[in-house]
């Protein structure tokens, strides 16, 4: 394979798209926020747990009074009934 096969520029694509998300999500001086953060736990107890944890922490709402509902965590337990999950 030579450097200017599309294999190795596929490869080199998505590396670098991989270092930019991790350097966007890493960035403690502009971090970068979603909108909306959805996690799925097996209990009631886990999530309220993360709900709590998130909405007070890494994805707790600005500070300078806006009334925004951004960001939101949303925390949902799912019990399956059958083990086909």
């Amino acid at each position: 394979m030579s450097l200017s096969s599309p294999e190795k520029r596929q490869k080199m694509d998505q590396a670098a798209i991989i270092e930019a998300a991790m350097s966007a999500m890493t960035d403690t001086v502009n971090p970068a926020l979603f909108d909306v953060t959805i996690i799925c736990t097996t209990d009631d107890f886990q999530a309220s747990y993360w709900m709590d944890r998130l909405s007070s922490g890494v994805c707790k709402s600005s500070s300078d009074g806006t009334s925004s509902n951004y960001p939101m965590v949303i925390a949902v337990s799912e019990d399956w009934s059958s083990s086909s999950g």
